[in-house]
């Protein structure tokens, strides 16, 4: 009769132990992505009207670079601009940068990254001041294989 409570004590002992076993899930950082179809990245901008007056005040691009390589550009003329980090492009760092072609009054954007199809994982924003013109060094991108991890310049 002494076995027996002895072996109900192991097993409890035995079904502790495994139930507060911690869990080994890796945490992926916010700046860190994973998509299997690579990334979109979505600019608009907003001039204090309606979405054809910010069009109508602002010209902005947006420009994906590699090893300042330009390897895609946006030129929309009736919407807003998007670029595409594709799956099928090398592993390596990809640079975003915003172009302020004709900037005729005070302009907020926003930086969109989402995976294709999906919503929005990250956001970004800034402004140009009337008359700024150039392009600019926003977000570096680096790509391996399916991950993405996002770097503020």
């Amino acid at each position: 009769m002494k076995t027996l409570p002895s072996f109900i004590i192991i097993l409890l002992i035995g079904s502790l132990l495994i139930s507060c076993k911690p869990e080994r899930d890796a945490v992926i950082p916010s700046n860190v992505l994973r998509s299997d179809r690579g990334l979109v990245i979505e600019l608009e901008w907003n001039t204090g009207g309606s979405s054809s007056q910010a069009l109508y005040d602002s010209d902005l691009d947006l420009y994906l670079d590699q090893n300042e390589i330009p390897i895609e550009a946006s030129e929309n003329i009736n919407s807003f601009e998007a670029v595409y980090l594709r799956d099928v492009y090398k592993d390596g760092y990809y640079d975003i940068l915003i172009g302020a072609i004709d900037v005729r009054r005070h302009t907020d954007y926003k930086l969109f990254i989402s995976a294709p199809g999906g919503e929005i994982i990250h956001q970004y924003h800034g402004y140009f001041l009337a008359g700024e013109n150039g392009e600019v060094p926003y977000l570096r991108i680096r790509k391996q294989g399916r991950t993405y991890t996002l770097i503020d310049l």
